[in-house]
């Protein structure tokens, strides 16, 4: 194998505007789009990226809970762990209530128990007949 001696040469991945070799494009920064159309975490003061998040399960599904937006709320993982250890509850709602918040907290210890005992008990899902074997 043969070695290059020498100053490497610079890599010209763009074009000048007479279409010769130059530097590449400035490439526009993305944007990060305004406050309110940014995804937030649900825990008052975490400060985690959006990306870190992941859906919790306000009831879990093992309690009946439905897997859908209407019972879920964005978690990072150390308040996920958080909330499970404590065992807290959430309101989720479809419109901000006065402070803009969706998801709402019941920060005391034990609150998703006695919010689960004044709820109705789940509803099993219903599950289609299935069709007749063809004989």
């Amino acid at each position: 194998m043969r070695r290059r001696t020498g100053p490497a040469r610079p890599r010209h991945r763009g074009r000048t505007a007479d279409h010769r070799p130059g530097p590449a494009p400035l490439q526009p920064r993305p944007t990060t789009p305004p406050h309110p159309a940014r995804p937030r975490l649900h825990l008052p003061g975490c400060t985690a990226p959006a990306a870190w998040a992941r859906a919790h399960h306000v009831r879990h599904w093992v309690d009946g809970g439905a897997t859908d937006v209407a019972n879920a709320a964005l978690l990072c993982q150390r308040h996920h762990t958080t909330v499970h250890r404590r065992r807290l509850w959430a309101t989720v709602s479809a419109t901000p209530d006065q402070h803009g918040r969706y998801v709402v907290w019941d920060l005391t210890d034990g609150s998703y128990d006695r919010a689960l005992a004044a709820l109705p008990p789940p509803v099993p899902p219903t599950r289609p007949l299935a069709p007749p074997h063809a004989a």
